[in-house]
């Protein structure tokens, strides 16, 4: 859906590396380009997206953290073998 080159700083040549990428073309419209952000050589991307959405049947789960025994987790995590966690 971009159309513009969105990475570069005077002098050098500009790339189209930011996209918005959609399976339906008419789903985003309205695209503006705007200048980076502060010392950023990444141009702003505005744009609309349209999404209908049922309010009515909209559900959300949402986890009840004033019911949870805090000691019981701790003392769970405590048991477990993290020796095999994926080093950051």
């Amino acid at each position: 859906m971009v159309k513009k080159p969105t990475r570069g700083r005077p002098g050098q040549k500009a790339n189209l590396l930011d996209l918005v990428i959609t399976l339906e073309e008419n789903a985003i419209d309205d695209i503006k380009y705007e200048n980076p952000l502060g010392k950023g050589d990444h141009t702003v991307i505005h744009f609309n997206i349209h999404c209908p959405l049922n309010i009515e049947n909209f559900q959300s789960e949402k986890p009840l953290y004033d019911n949870v025994n805090y000691e019981e987790v701790k003392q769970m995590l405590k048991s477990r073998d993290c020796s095999r966690a994926a080093k950051i």
